[in-house]
């Protein structure tokens, strides 16, 4: 289910669970197209949650690039690393390949990468959360 539709997640609920334990009782008194749209919907958003298993994804590197791991934090239930891939001769940050990634318990957040930034202070790395 949508996370934008909170009321429309409980009306399923409330359907679903009445439809098992009082069965056609519960829908009885409520108009019975609303009832099988919420029921449809919930149903097929709980099937649409459920994604595939990852293929093995291979990345193919065209240049010579240098790479290195860093640990941006580690906590008790998650940690995020950066790899970076850079030019060996300019050592210029490639934005392209270089990435972040979030591990451990993050509670159906998703983290997404957008850039490696390299200033006087050290390496940055922006992104945001979904």
């Amino acid at each position: 289910m949508e996370s934008d539709q909170p009321f429309f997640g409980a009306f399923f609920f409330y359907f679903a669970i009445g439809l098992i334990f009082r069965g056609r009782k519960t829908i009885e008194p409520y108009f019975k197209p609303f009832v099988f749209v919420v029921l449809f919907f919930g149903f097929t958003g709980f099937l649409g949650t459920y994604k595939k298993k990852d293929e093995d994804k291979t990345l193919v590197i065209p240049m010579p690039l240098e790479r290195k791991n860093y640990p941006v934090f580690s906590h008790l239930s998650n940690k995020m690393e950066l790899t970076i891939y850079m030019d060996p001769e300019t050592k210029e940050i490639n934005q392209e390949f270089s990435n972040s990634s979030i591990h451990g318990l993050v509670m159906g957040l998703q983290w997404h990468h957008l850039m490696v930034i390299e200033d006087e202070n050290g390496l940055k790395v922006e992104g945001f959360w979904e």
